[in-house]
């Protein structure tokens, strides 16, 4: 049963892999090659009938008890990964991914009840072709939710469809544009939005540095935390230095801008981080965050702010897609240090 659980993870991983060039518009669009049955997924069903329907049997079961079934929870996995890197601004709730959950549970029972009734390819292909029409009209549904009513805007100008750019860039491309000084740099580290292949925590380790970091999805390593940022527990003055390249103040300034944004949430979130630096410690982040950073304590904070030198960041096609809208300056790095008591004695 083993070898055929692992055959339907790999069409479900060739399955997402064929779809990796389309944007999340044309997948909300419909468009008619998502309805193609795969040639070998069909050779396959047909070929292990029996084998499959028991596996995906199996797996229906474990959902209904609340467990955590292999395919179930890959299509969950590769689904927010394939949101995330076409749209790093959407951000799915628990309830969010319980209504995924469903949707996904429901493509698997009518996979299965396709396994039972076709006998052969030529059987299969229009039933196959029903259950995925059905499936992408539920996440059509659930995608629509993300679509206010109000905005009023045909869905290619909305901003679930903006296509942002996403990515883990270079090592040193990350050292240079946050300023970072190794003789200056407090332990342990955290890299808040490390990626998933948390790249950049794995230069500084590599470097002797004690670094760690979270995102909402990263690769099994012991120094890496799958976590949200808003569920993630800082701790006060536990972090000598916390790192943000592009990561934290975008999030914030999209939010600050969108008019259904929750920027408050965010804010909360900033001083958080703050609270959780050593005295002496420093949050380093880029872009620049001008709403709220004349808002601290000079007592408490000393705030150094260095403009991002672009013709040094190739790498980069677009710095920060919402400045436009904030009508300010943020296309620079910034060091927040936490002042010591001890300094403020003198």
């Amino acid at each position: 049963m083993q070898d055929i659980a692992k055959q339907l993870q790999d069409l479900i991983f060739q399955r997402y892999a064929a779809i990796s060039e389309k944007t999340l518009l044309q997948i909300y669009q419909l468009e008619s090659d998502l309805f193609v049955t795969p040639p070998e997924a069909a050779h396959f069903l047909c070929a292990e009938r029996q084998r499959v329907c028991e596996c995906l049997k199996n797996e229906l079961m474990q959902a209904d008890s609340d467990q955590q079934p292999p395919l179930l929870s890959l299509f969950l996995r590769l689904t927010k990964q394939f949101v995330y890197q076409k749209n790093q601004f959407v951000s799915y709730t628990p309830q969010d991914e319980a209504i995924l959950k469903a949707i996904y549970r429901k493509f698997l029972y009518n996979l299965y009840c396709l396994a039972i009734q076709a006998d052969s390819p030529e059987a299969l292909h229009p039933l196959f072709r029903d259950v995925l029409v059905q499936h992408h009209l539920a996440l059509r549904a659930f995608t629509a939710r993300f679509l206010k009513e109000a905005d009023l805007l045909p869905p290619e100008n909305h901003f679930l469809f903006s296509q942002p750019v996403c990515e883990e860039y270079s090592e040193r491309l990350q050292w240079d544009l946050l300023g970072l000084d190794q003789a200056a740099l407090q332990e342990p580290v955290l890299d808040l939005g490390c990626g998933q292949h948390g790249r950049f925590v794995q230069f500084l380790r590599s470097q002797g540095i004690e670094a760690y970091g979270i995102d909402r999805l990263c690769d099994p390593m012991p120094f890496l935390t799958e976590a949200d940022w808003f569920q993630f527990h800082y701790q006060s003055e536990t972090w000598g230095t916390i790192l943000s390249h592009l990561a934290f103040s975008n999030h914030f300034l999209f939010q600050h801008v969108y008019k259904h944004g929750a920027p408050e949430r965010c804010a909360r979130l900033f001083m958080t981080i703050l609270a959780a630096l050593k005295p002496s410690g420093a949050f380093h982040y880029t872009p620049g965050l001008p709403f709220i950073e004349p808002f601290l304590s000079p007592l408490t904070y000393a705030i150094i702010r260095t403009p991002v030198a672009f013709q040094n960041a190739g790498e980069f096609q677009s710095y920060t897609p919402y400045q436009h809208l904030l009508g300010q300056d943020v296309n620079y790095a910034v060091q927040i240090r936490k002042i010591a008591r001890s300094e403020i004695a003198l």
